[in-house]
């Protein structure tokens, strides 16, 4: 009698067990570098609010209100149309004095760890989970 040759179905259940594991795991990675990617476009929108204020003050010797700043034609909603997870309505900013500012992003993407992010006139970067 000739024997066939073919995969058993414990071989098969063996493969199908080692895939999920591999699944399982590569998920979590998955998402950081997904998480990474969202918290790259909100600090690069903010950094547009930074490259602003920069212009203004060098221009008038203090920072602008965000008024000012679109005023100026310095910032504006088209600045953030290629981007694809935030709107310049997420961004809020507040200039407390002549040398301070702090520029806020209060957005919402689904799955990203940060429910907002800050940045002040030094660049130091505040995260709030």
């Amino acid at each position: 009698m000739r024997r066939r040759k073919a995969f058993t179905l414990i071989e098969l259940m063996i493969v199908v067990v080692i895939v999920a594991i591999l699944a399982a795991s590569a998920y979590p990675i998955y998402r950081s570098v997904v998480s990474r990617a969202y918290e790259a476009e909100v600090l690069s929108g903010i950094s547009l609010f930074r490259t602003a204020q920069r212009m203004y003050r060098a221009e008038y010797g203090r920072y602008g209100t965000q008024a000012d700043l679109e005023n100026g034609d310095l910032l504006g909603g088209d600045d953030y149309r290629d981007m694809k997870y935030v709107n310049y309505s997420d961004y809020g900013f507040s200039a407390t004095a002549a040398d301070t500012y702090t520029i806020e992003w209060d957005g919402d993407i689904d799955g990203y760890k940060y429910d907002k992010l800050t940045m002040d006139q030094t660049g130091n970067i505040g995260r709030i989970e």
